[in-house]
């Protein structure tokens, strides 16, 4: 009887024993989720406090930078103004060396007033020194017309000058003439024997020329040439010769002239 009891107690026990465990498996799987989520939480919350350190580190970056930049631009500033104020004195430093050696005129050094008599000394001189001037001034002016006149007058000169031969008088009837018509205009030579020979000259021969001829022609002998200009001005009322032609050496008479067509 008393083994049944201790057997049935022992038997509850067990029991006892298996339903603790089992109520300590399921505490632990309860307390095992609860530690995951917590795992999680800090894992979650670590990321978050380090992303939010990162962000404070790149803020102080580049609030740094900022600084830096800040920093040099006043940096160039100042040396900016380093540079003018060191321009400034560099320029006032050059006016005062120009000013200080300035070359001084000063007539009157010891301020001293300057008497009547100097001053009427003075006025005297400029006024001398003008005068003087004005009458260098005009005999300067005068002089180069002498001298003009005295180069431009030519010299005189001691030779004799050949005298100029008087011009022999014009005899028409010494002088003989040939008229031959080169024009083509009947009777023109015809005509103009007539009229030499109412001047006085000498017609001995009136024909036609061998070909016509565009201008007047004169053909004089060569012992003759001397006094042709004579000729030329005596018959110009009668015929235009504008220049000799040359010299006649087939004929007897003293002049041969063909007219031409003008």
């Amino acid at each position: 009887m008393d083994d049944v009891k201790e057997e049935k107690k022992k038997h509850k026990i067990e029991e006892e024993e298996m339903v603790r465990e089992d109520d300590e498996d399921d505490n632990e799987k309860e307390t095992q989720p609860e530690a995951g989520i917590t795992l999680k939480e800090d894992e979650k919350a670590e990321e978050e406090s380090s992303f939010a350190k990162a962000s404070e580190d790149k803020e102080k970056d580049t609030d740094v930078e900022e600084d830096s930049e800040e920093d040099e631009e006043e940096q160039d500033e100042e040396d900016d103004g380093e540079d003018m104020r060191k321009s400034e004195v560099l320029r006032r430093d050059l006016n005062q060396f120009v000013r200080d050696h300035q070359p001084s005129y000063n007539l009157n050094p010891k301020g001293k007033r300057l008497s009547g008599k100097l001053v009427t000394l003075i006025l005297f001189m400029l006024t001398i020194a003008v005068i003087g001037g004005a009458i260098y001034f005009v005999a300067g002016v005068g002089s180069p017309k002498k001298q003009e006149q005295t180069v431009i007058s030519p010299p005189k000169s001691t030779t004799s000058s050949t005298p100029t031969p008087t011009p022999k008088a014009l005899n028409r009837s010494e002088w003989s003439f040939e008229v031959l018509n080169g024009g083509g205009v009947t009777g023109a030579a015809k005509k103009l024997a007539d009229q030499l020979k109412a001047l006085g000259y000498q017609v001995v021969k009136v024909a036609n020329a061998d070909k016509d001829i565009q201008t007047n022609q004169f053909f004089v002998q060569e012992d003759l040439m001397a006094g042709i200009d004579s000729i030329v001005v005596d018959i110009k009322d009668i015929i235009k010769i504008a220049s000799i032609s040359g010299k006649l050496k087939d004929s007897t008479a003293s002049a041969r002239i063909i007219i031409g067509k003008e």
